[in-house]
């Protein structure tokens, strides 16, 4: 089982047992506002297994893992990053994180080891993760892991059908 560990996380792969975390996630209303995907009666559930089932691909094109709290062994949230082709060496990632943990620089800390894997360990050209532009929390989390705003733009939500503003951080080599 892949994993990395930070001074605080350990960042594990998914297992069927972190499915309690995702519905824990998809019940918070401040996670979902921004995150439609938790939503609907199978939304997380497939999403967790096809997750576990990327993950074990060979080669290797997603890390889709459990943020834990090393101390106690809590699952408290998630971070995955993955590429559509190897070659271009471009990746992109996603988080979420449980409320009670927000504020306290968990999910920097977690991108920050993994910003930092994605370029050590794959060689990665350039990293990015985009979010809506109302979503300071995470623009913040992107920042402080040190990418920069690079894009911004309109697109119609498919689960909303409202036009939203979007920004893009990144980082490259």
């Amino acid at each position: 089982m892949f994993y990395l560990e930070t001074e605080r996380l350990i960042l594990r792969d998914l297992k069927t047992e972190d499915l309690k975390l995702f519905y824990d996630m998809s019940i918070q209303e401040k996670i979902t506002n921004y995150q439609k995907w938790f939503l609907g009666e199978n939304g997380y559930k497939q999403w967790v297994q096809d997750s576990i089932e990327h993950n074990n691909r060979i080669p290797r094109f997603a890390y889709n893992l459990a943020v834990v709290l090393k101390d106690s062994g809590e699952s408290i949230g998630w971070i995955g990053w993955g590429t559509g082709d190897l070659e271009k060496r471009e990746y992109d990632f996603g988080y979420s994180l449980l409320p009670d943990y927000w504020n306290k620089g968990i999910m920097t800390e977690a991108l920050k080891c993994g910003v930092d894997f994605m370029f050590d360990k794959l060689n990665a050209s350039i990293v990015s993760g985009e979010c809506v532009k109302e979503n300071t929390g995470s623009a913040r989390i992107m920042e402080k892991a040190g990418l920069l705003l690079t894009k911004q733009w309109e697109e119609i939500n498919n689960e909303t059908d409202q036009i939203e503003k979007r920004i893009q951080y990144s980082k490259s080599i």
